[in-house]
């Protein structure tokens, strides 16, 4: 999938057994040497904003993961709007939070500090 920061490897997978729609966005993430911790935080401080989904670390595959699940029992199968929706929200996600985990991951900022450019909102007063 296509992003402004980075293109995102999307997968869904159905998970027979949980009756769930699984979906994860996956993107590779170079992390500075020694600052895998102050990552773990700043995604920490992001889920604490995903409503839907959540961010984690697959450290030995060097990749930042965005995962998230609808639980669909029974035989009712998923609606192309559900899907559609699902793939929208990760993408947002993923490109809202993408520069905070870059300023970390790079050692330029705080995890407080890049997450409030994250999720700075510009407003226009006339």
């Amino acid at each position: 999938v296509e992003g402004l920061w980075r293109n995102y490897l999307a997968t869904v997978a159905w998970l027979e057994s949980e009756e769930i729609l699984r979906l994860a966005f996956a993107f590779d993430f170079n992390v500075r040497s020694g600052m895998e911790n102050q990552l773990l935080d700043v995604i920490n401080r992001a889920n604490d904003s995903c409503w839907l989904g959540a961010f984690t670390l697959w450290s030995s595959q060097s990749m930042i993961v965005y995962r998230r699940g609808i639980s669909l029992p029974g035989e009712d199968p998923a609606a192309q709007r559900q899907i559609s929706q699902m793939l929208s929200v990760a993408r947002n996600d993923c490109e809202r939070f993408y520069p905070a985990f870059q300023m970390v991951g790079s050692g330029t900022r705080t995890a407080e500090h890049a997450l409030d450019a994250a999720i700075l909102t510009t407003v226009s007063v006339a």
